[in-house]
């Protein structure tokens, strides 16, 4: 018997720069792992996921309605993320790159694999800068990532920018 496939979110939400468009890409990150957590599910793959949620929080691959809830309800409520960049969640990642786990990182930065991390197997990078992630996903043009996140967390220049 072998066992399916299985993979593992590695969400980088990290944003040093309020100021920028560094959170509004979080944003989409964030919704990108929404879309794929569920397309995943879907088809029956066991999905889990390390994110930043105050501490590195792990989540175990499984399947099913509940695992479904489990992960969007944590995706809706991260909170910003300014301090644990991308190597940091690479490190935390490093127990679960189990033979059988594609390791699939939603990152906001154009981010090439190092030979250590790639020999490990099965890795996927998505970025919503690079072309060919813009083709796997469309949201409508009238989402405002900039604006997406809870007001506390928005930058003094977007909430300015709200109020006006």
């Amino acid at each position: 018997h072998v066992s399916p496939r299985r993979w593992m979110m590695l969400l980088d939400t990290y944003a040093a720069d309020r100021n920028g468009d560094e959170p509004a890409k979080g944003e989409q990150c964030i919704a990108m792992a929404a879309s794929l957590v569920n397309a995943a599910l879907e088809t029956g793959l066991p999905v889990g996921m390390i994110v930043w949620n105050g501490e590195w929080q792990t989540t175990a691959p499984s399947r099913g309605k509940r695992q479904r809830l489990e992960l969007l309800s944590i995706l809706a409520r991260l909170p910003l993320n300014a301090q644990h960049g991308t190597q940091e969640l690479l490190d935390a990642s490093h127990a679960e790159q189990k033979s059988g786990t594609t390791i699939v990182l939603v990152t906001p930065r154009d981010v090439q694999l190092g030979l250590q991390d790639s020999v490990r197997g099965s890795f996927l990078v998505i970025s919503p800068g690079n072309p060919q992630t813009e083709r796997w996903f469309t949201f409508p043009p009238n989402v405002d990532f900039a604006h997406a996140m809870p007001p506390e967390q928005q930058s003094a220049a977007q909430t300015t920018k709200t109020k006006v």
